[in-house]
């Protein structure tokens, strides 16, 4: 009996056993399963995560490279701004200046206190703020030349216009200002309009003479004989000044273009040039009653020049020695070595040269006498020619003048490297 019980009783536990085991196990399985699932959800939210980290750094990345292009870019554009020739300055809708660059800078002579309270002020500035303050209160586009005369005489061109909002154009931001030194294209211009008006005038005069003579020969047939040789002197006379003219204006423009011709140098002596000179100016100086002197103080002077194109400038100065002189006075032309150099002096006993005109009387079509009917002026081409020529071949040309007393002009010529023990000092 209690055998039997003993080994139902082990039964009972074993089956228990296996019923826990089981249990165990389907328990297991199932941790397995939900553990399985978790790791896989688990396993997509780190792709997830990845991918949008991905898309962050990427994103970084792209910010990065945008505000290096922005700094790039503002770097640029600082630098143009700042290497600008022209003066830039931005006001806003006060009137108060917002940007300034550093050519408005240099313009309006004011430091970085242009863009605070200006205490200093000056012709220029009040000129820019009064149309700056136009533009303000009428939107009109405003654009004025200045001329400022101070230490030198200069031009400026202020230009100003509204400054449009980019993402409203009905908002009206500021004022935009742009400064240019326009004094080189003036006074060019200046120089351009007074020549045209020179040369028309120097044209029309021999022009109009010669016309008016040939059309008194041709209706008077039988005018006297005296008469006729006086009408035809008067048309050679004016041929000649008009082939005098045109001949200074080609060669001119030739020096200028450094032409084959101009460039065309050789080697000699001045000191036979200026006998040469003085030879054909002797005939015009003897019309006024004027002696020219020549002394040459040193033989040989060898220099390399275009030979015509020189014998051309020092005629024009003598030329313009006998032109202002009174009567019956001398010229003296002085030729010597100097150093390394050949010297040239034309002294006269004229009319003289004002400081101002002397100061300008080597630009071109610049003319010391402006009466157009003064039988002395000229056109303003010959003293701008012997400059260009001089300075083609190193030469150099100063005046020294008073007026009512006279002027000096002096050429200096580079010598070339010779055997000058056997010259005359």
């Amino acid at each position: 009996m209690s055998n039997w019980f003993d080994f139902n009783f082990i039964y009972n536990l074993v089956i228990i056993g296996l019923i826990v085991l089981i249990s165990l196990i389907f328990l297991l399985m199932s941790m397995f399963v939900l553990l399985r699932k978790r790791k896989i959800k688990i396993n997509s939210l780190n792709d997830k995560i990845e991918q949008l980290l991905a898309k962050l750094q990427q994103q970084a990345n792209t910010a990065n490279e945008l505000n290096l292009m922005n700094n790039n870019r503002f770097n640029y554009l600082n630098s143009v701004f700042k290497s600008m020739n022209e003066g830039v300055l931005a006001y806003n809708q006060e009137g108060e200046i917002i940007l300034v660059n550093p050519s408005a800078q240099k313009y309006i002579g004011l430091g970085n206190e242009v863009l605070f309270n200006i205490s200093k002020k000056n012709y220029l500035y009040e000129n820019i703020m009064a149309q700056v303050k136009m533009t303000l209160e009428t939107q009109v586009y405003t654009n004025q030349v200045v001329k400022i005369e101070e230490t030198s005489l200069k031009y400026y061109q202020i230009e100003t216009k509204s400054i449009i909002n980019k993402y409203n154009k009905n908002d009206k931001i500021g004022v935009l200002t742009v400064i240019k030194d326009v004094s080189e294209q003036t006074m060019i211009e200046q120089l351009r309009n007074e020549f045209i008006e020179n040369v028309s005038h120097e044209f029309r005069t021999p022009m109009t003479l010669i016309s008016g003579v040939a059309e008194s020969l041709k209706i008077w047939e039988d005018l006297p004989k005296k008469e006729k040789k006086r009408a035809l002197d008067i048309i050679e006379i004016e041929t000649k000044r008009l082939e005098k003219l045109v001949t200074e204006l080609l060669s001119l423009a030739n020096v200028k273009n450094k032409s084959s011709e101009a460039q065309a140098l050789s080697k000699f002596d001045v000191s036979l040039l200026m006998e040469e000179v003085i030879k054909t100016m002797n005939q015009i100086g003897k019309r006024k009653n004027i002696n020219l002197i020549l002394t040459i103080k040193s033989r040989p002077l060898i220099v390399k020049a275009n030979y015509q194109l020189l014998y051309q400038a020092i005629s024009n100065l003598i030329d313009n020695a006998i032109k202002y002189s009174f009567k019956d006075q001398s010229v003296k032309i002085i030729v010597r070595k100097l150093s390394n150099q050949a010297q040239i002096k034309v002294i006269d006993q004229g009319i003289g040269i004002s400081k101002n005109d002397q100061q300008r009387i080597f630009e071109r079509f610049y003319r010391v006498v402006k009466d157009r009917n003064s039988k002395t002026g000229g056109s303003g081409i010959g003293l701008s020619l012997v400059k260009s020529i001089l300075d083609a071949i190193d030469g150099q040309v100063s005046v020294e003048s008073k007026l009512n007393r006279g002027s000096t002009f002096t050429v200096k010529l580079p010598l070339e490297r010779v055997n000058y023990e056997n010259t005359i000092n």
